[in-house]
């Protein structure tokens, strides 16, 4: 695009003119129509990223949930550990002692 500036005066060689001119308009409704695919094909993408997002955040949800099922049945188990344990050293006591 060497676009050359010339200063005319006004009236003097608008002849020359007029072909730039139906050129740059031209260009101008090319740009529009491949902003406006742009702007669909943005929209169309951003739909899928945001579906592709909730499944996303679906399986974090799911994970979420087994996560907690396992720390709750961690918790149970600690209780049934420190009674194992608590039994398991007072038999110890228990016949160090000749209590049994």
């Amino acid at each position: 695009m060497g676009a050359v500036r010339k200063e005319l005066k006004v009236g003097e060689n608008i002849e020359d003119l007029e072909p730039r001119v139906v050129r740059m308009e031209t260009n101008i409704v090319h740009l529009v129509a491949q902003n406006t695919e742009i702007r669909a094909d943005l929209r169309a993408l951003n739909a899928k990223v945001d579906e592709k997002f909730t499944r996303v955040d679906e399986k974090f949800t799911r994970v979420d949930e087994r996560f907690a099922a396992i720390l709750e049945k961690l918790g149970e188990l600690k209780v049934w550990a420190i009674i194992v344990i608590g039994g398991g050293v007072l038999g110890i006591v228990a016949r160090a002692f000749h209590w049994i």
